[in-house]
């Protein structure tokens, strides 16, 4: 289900989309959820390539995740299952997600998402106009949801 933060941010909490039954990850890496040497080269280059390219809104969220201490360490752009994730925590289990309005209602969101959340991770999802103008609230929902820990 979708949740409001303080200032108004949409964010994804819980289990909105419930499970979806698809393939799983791209077949053209290695399954695998943490040991880069399951990670195929191909998926290795191209976050870095994204950590390289990123948009305002991932740097905004980035440059404060990075810098306060929130209670859990994050990484950006990992490769995680076949799937790049914009930001991860392993301890406790979060992947958070800023996307553009590409990502409204997409299918291949939900699958991410789903097959993430069978793994024991917390998924967020931000839009970056919300990280761009509520940075507080979004920074909030984080930290909330770093408190409450897993479902």
């Amino acid at each position: 289900m979708w949740g409001r933060t303080g200032g108004g941010s949409l964010c994804a909490a819980g289990s909105f989309f419930g499970e979806v039954s698809r393939s799983g990850p791209p077949k053209y890496v290695f399954e695998g959820m943490s040991h880069h040497r399951q990670t195929s080269p191909l998926l290795k280059a191209r976050a870095r390539e994204l950590r390289q390219h990123s948009t305002a809104a991932e740097l905004r969220l980035w440059r404060y995740l990075r810098r306060h201490n929130l209670g859990a360490k994050f990484r950006r752009q990992v490769p995680l299952g076949g799937y790049i994730v914009d930001f991860l925590s392993f301890h406790p289990k979060i992947v958070i997600e800023v996307d553009g309005g590409q990502h409204a209602e997409s299918l291949v969101d939900r699958d991410r998402d789903s097959y993430f959340r069978r793994r024991g991770f917390i998924v967020l999802r931000f839009w970056n106009s919300d990280v761009m103008a509520n940075l507080e609230g979004i920074l909030e929902t984080i930290a909330r949801t770093l408190a409450e820990g897993p479902e």
